[in-house]
């Protein structure tokens, strides 16, 4: 009676690729620059006591807004229907839905009377 011995070989799997992450100013930064960057930061005298806080984001809608003022931000539920209505119409405008929520309900306020 005949034996077989099946031998399983090891199968090599493809290395993950890098994580990276693509900055503001369109550089691109991987785990490796990072981590070089921390190292570098961490080995000199850096205090982030005398940091000074940057906040991101879009500019203030108001004119008088002063520097790094945000304009404020509603959150609202709509209706499925409502809701495709409104993206189909921002595409077919080429605007963000951002905009044309914001012109609608200031609409509404004009009208109302603010």
């Amino acid at each position: 009676m005949a034996t077989h011995v099946i031998k399983k070989t090891a199968r090599r799997r493809a290395p993950k690729p890098e994580k990276s992450w693509t900055a503001s100013n369109g550089q691109v930064i991987t785990e490796a620059a990072a981590a070089a960057l921390a190292a570098s930061f961490e080995s000199e005298d850096n205090d982030l006591a005398d940091a000074e806080p940057v906040r991101v984001g879009r500019p203030a809608l108001s004119p008088r807004a002063a520097p790094g003022e945000h304009s404020p931000r509603v959150s609202v539920r709509l209706r499925e229907d409502a809701y495709r209505a409104l993206h189909a119409r921002a595409a077919a405008e080429h605007r963000r839905v951002s905009d044309l929520a914001r012109e609608a309900i200031e609409a509404y306020v004009d009208r109302a009377g603010r």
